[in-house]
């Protein structure tokens, strides 16, 4: 049985803007699908405030992620993003990570762009373990899957 998300995405959040979320949630777990800020500390906050309304937050980084980030940056930029975001109480970033929720594991996939490390993100892969289903809307996703 597929668990239910809230799923939000596109936030486009820029530094200091107010973001609450009290009263929206309607599932336990929610899947938050990139592109939150360009700015790391309204990440942080961000996530921090949708923490509190979920038992899981699942975080897949997007492009506005990186936006004015050099090529030759993503690396450093993801890796403090991960570091940031592993201090969060119940948040998960789904990079090259996978979440088993119920015998039911989720991961993001995305695509390497050609001579860069840049992911772009795909879509939500559910993996059944109990039944060793795989529901994968999109077979491309099934290349590199952890």
């Amino acid at each position: 049985m597929l668990q239910g998300f809230d799923v939000i995405s596109d936030l486009h959040l820029i530094p200091n803007e107010e973001f609450n979320w009290e009263g929206k949630a309607t599932s336990l777990y929610c899947i938050i699908a990139g592109n939150i800020s360009h700015d790391i500390p309204t990440i942080i906050k961000t996530l921090s405030i949708l923490s509190r309304y979920y038992q899981g937050v699942f975080y897949a980084l997007g492009a506005l992620e990186y936006q004015d980030v050099d090529v030759s940056d993503v690396y450093v930029k993801t890796k403090q993003l991960l570091h940031a975001c592993s201090r969060i109480k119940n948040v998960a970033v789904l990079h090259q990570n996978v979440v088993i929720i119920d015998g039911v594991a989720y991961t993001v996939q995305g695509i390497i762009l050609p001579q860069t490390s840049i992911r772009t993100w795909h879509g939500l892969v559910f993996i059944s373990v109990r039944s060793q289903r795989y529901v994968l809307p999109c077979t491309s996703w099934i290349i590199g899957i952890v």
